[in-house]
C-alpha cells in the first residue's frame, strides 16, 4: 500500500485530512505534519522521523505539500535527495487532489501512477465558473 503524507504551513494539513474524512472516511495510510511556530528544525526532525517510519511500513510514500518552494516542500525534497527514491512529492495540495489520491490508494499500486492521478485531479479542480 502507498502511504500519504500531507505537509503544510500551520494546521492546513490537519484540517485537510479532517475535511477529507468527512467525505471519504478515516484513512489508515495518511499522516499530517505541520510547520508550527517551533521552527524549521523541529519540523525537519518530525518529517524525518515520520518518513523513516512510513518508508518502513508502506511500499512507497506520496507527499502532498501545500506550497511549492515553501519550507514543508523544501524539507521533503531534502529528505528524498538524501534518503529514498520510492517517494514522490506533489506541491499545491487541495481537497479534490487529496480525495482523489486517498480514494485511489486502494487499487493503484504504482507511486508514479498515483502521483499522476493526484496531479491531474489538482489541475482539473480549479476553474472559473461563469454564471
Amino acid at each position: 500500500m502507498i502511504g500519504i503524507l500531507v505537509t503544510s504551513h500551520g494546521d492546513y494539513c490537519h484540517s485537510l485530512i479532517k475535511s477529507g474524512e468527512m467525505i471519504a472516511g478515516k484513512q489508515e495510510n495518511v499522516v499530517g505534519i505541520a510547520l508550527e511556530e517551533d521552527g524549521i528544525e523541529a519540523f525537519s526532525q518530525k518529517l524525518t522521523e515520520t518518513l523513516n517510519d512510513m518508508v518502513g511500513r508502506f511500499d512507497s510514500v506520496l507527499i502532498l505539500c501545500d506550497l511549492k518552494g515553501g519550507t514543508p516542500c523544501n524539507e521533503s525534497l531534502k529528505y528524498v535527495l538524501y534518503n529514498e527514491s520510492k517517494i514522490k512529492i506533489i506541491p499545491g495540495v487541495n481537497l479534490p487532489m487529496y480525495l482523489e489520491v486517498v480514494s485511489s490508494t486502494g487499487f493503484v499500486k504504482d507511486i508514479n501512477e498515483l502521483a499522476t492521478i493526484g496531479h491531474n485531479a489538482g489541475i482539473q479542480s480549479i476553474e472559473v465558473l461563469d454564471i
